[in-house]
């Protein structure tokens, strides 16, 4: 830490490229501390509130995922990965229009799809594709394999990998048994099922079907996303909840 309690922000900004060269080739991160200010030098300039006490002790590292992706988002382009889940994807009985609409998505926020796969139903699969996507990328979209049968485990199998347990979701549940009375449907067991969401995830509500999307994050602050296969339930998700939070969520080129 280098401390000059008379400097100036415009000296600062001078000292900018000389310091920004020392900071890149050590493992510390280097501040100025200024009256009232304290510009960061690691290419950007980032004021502490007023409130803050100048010569603070500033931690060289963050520790939380969120403080770890913006370091990494200023220094790279973001990237993705779309996973489609369905043995009926495979056989060729469908086809997959849902990673056309998922990459057009992506690619007008500024984030660059680095991969596009399709595997299936089965949880081995699920969990290795996972796992590599995850460490290649930042952002990993995945539809499919949501719905109340029993060939539908990617639920089950994203609370295994993210080590959670399952409970209900109170708003999911009364949303799913509203729309199945509607439709002269019984609330049974099964579809009591399509309410029962990881501990661990964010619920993303699906207005338009039962099977909610879910919102994980990992320990790098990396991000998996859990869509129904259904095409108009997966689009308005996309618009609704998944562009609003990637964009919050990173800074994009686009935003």
């Amino acid at each position: 830490m280098i401390a000059i309690p008379e400097m100036t922000p415009a000296i600062a900004m001078w000292c900018l490229p000389y310091f920004s060269a020392v900071g890149k080739s050590s493992s510390s991160e280097i501040y100025i501390i200024i009256p009232a200010t304290a510009a960061r030098i690691n290419g950007n300039m980032a004021p502490f509130p007023e409130s803050s006490t100048p010569n603070m002790a500033v931690s060289a590292r963050q520790s939380s995922a969120q403080q770890r992706r913006q370091q990494k988002i200023l220094k790279k382009t973001i990237k993705a990965t779309i996973i489609t889940i369905g043995d009926e994807i495979l056989i060729g009985q469908i086809v997959d229009t849902n990673s056309v609409s998922i990459a057009k998505h992506l690619n007008t926020a500024g984030i660059t799809v680095h991969e596009k796969i399709s595997i299936g139903d089965t949880a081995q699969q699920i969990e290795q594709t996972l796992a590599r996507a995850l460490a290649q990328t930042e952002v990993v979209i995945i539809t499919g394999g949501l719905g109340p049968t029993k060939d539908d485990i990617t639920k089950h199998t994203l609370a295994k990998i993210f080590e959670s347990g399952m409970h209900e979701d109170k708003r999911v549940a009364d949303h799913v048994r509203t729309m199945l009375e509607r439709r002269g449907i019984e609330y049974n067991a099964l579809n009591q099922g399509q309410a029962m969401v990881p501990d661990c995830c964010t619920v993303l509500f699906n207005a338009h079907g039962t099977a909610p999307g879910m919102w994980f994050e990992d320990e790098r602050g990396h991000v998996a996303i859990s869509l129904p296969g259904v095409p108009f339930e997966m689009e308005h998700l996309m618009e609704d909840e998944v562009m609003p939070r990637l964009k919050a969520c990173f800074t994009l080129r686009a935003n």
